[in-house]
């Protein structure tokens, strides 16, 4: 049986691609994906009640970061004011979404409690990805007090 020099050429990037891709990490990333963090504990949420506000509070990991437009608050779908407290937001080039405003060590958010007076429950959503490797989807989470 003869092979083209066509066949050999295609057979021999194909083994470089394929050496390539299981000795890398990945040929479009910097960190494998089996060492990206579950949204849980890449972005832990904790939420303190007083008399008069509700503050969540996200520690973020280091690596990661949170979209500074893609944190709402809703309650019966219509959108919640707050206001952000003690968080650092820097401007950076994203790979994913271009220029954006992410926060990376905490996100500090504040809520009064007249805001959401007679509920006991409403809605957070938020976006983060782990540096320059994958964008988590947009997380929903649901805040009992």
């Amino acid at each position: 049986m003869k092979f083209s020099n066509r066949f050999y050429t295609i057979l021999t990037l194909t083994l470089i691609l394929f050496q390539s891709d299981v000795h890398s990490r990945d040929l479009f990333s910097k960190a494998p994906l089996d060492s990206i963090l579950p949204h849980e504990d890449a972005f832990q949420l904790n939420i303190n009640v007083n008399a008069e506000t509700i503050t969540l509070i996200f520690k973020i990991k280091n690596g990661y970061y949170i979209y500074r437009d893609s944190v709402l608050l809703t309650l019966d779908d219509e959108r919640l004011d707050f206001v952000y407290k003690e968080t650092d937001w820097h401007i950076t080039n994203d790979q994913f979404l271009g220029t954006q405003e992410v926060a990376f060590k905490k996100i500090e958010l504040e809520i009064n409690k007249s805001n959401i007076e007679g509920h006991n429950i409403f809605k957070i959503s938020y976006q983060g990805c782990s540096e320059g490797t994958y964008c988590y989807p947009v997380v929903k989470k649901e805040i009992k007090i």
